[in-house]
């Protein structure tokens, strides 16, 4: 169906965008040349992991507060950080 055709697009958009900014800020340094994140890849993927799971929580408190009919959306997003 075209639904899981349209998800799955926008999955592989995501991890796109996704790897190419991380592929970005590994390359490039503030003003100073310093790096712009934790040099270790690891350590910057659990760093990210946080961010992430902050900004989700964020936008879940957000559409309960101005638009409760679409907090399916963050709910989606927190069930895909926890599997």
């Amino acid at each position: 169906p075209r639904s899981e055709d349209a998800a799955e697009r926008a999955r592989l958009w995501e991890q796109h965008a996704r790897d190419a900014f991380l592929r970005a800020y590994f390359r490039d340094t503030d003003s100073a040349g310093r790096a712009t994140l934790p040099s270790n890849r690891e350590n910057a993927e659990r760093l990210l992991a946080l961010f992430e799971t902050e900004k989700i929580f964020y936008e879940l408190q957000y559409e309960l507060d101005h638009r409760p009919e679409w907090v399916w959306i963050p709910l989606g997003g927190i069930a895909k950080l926890t599997t």
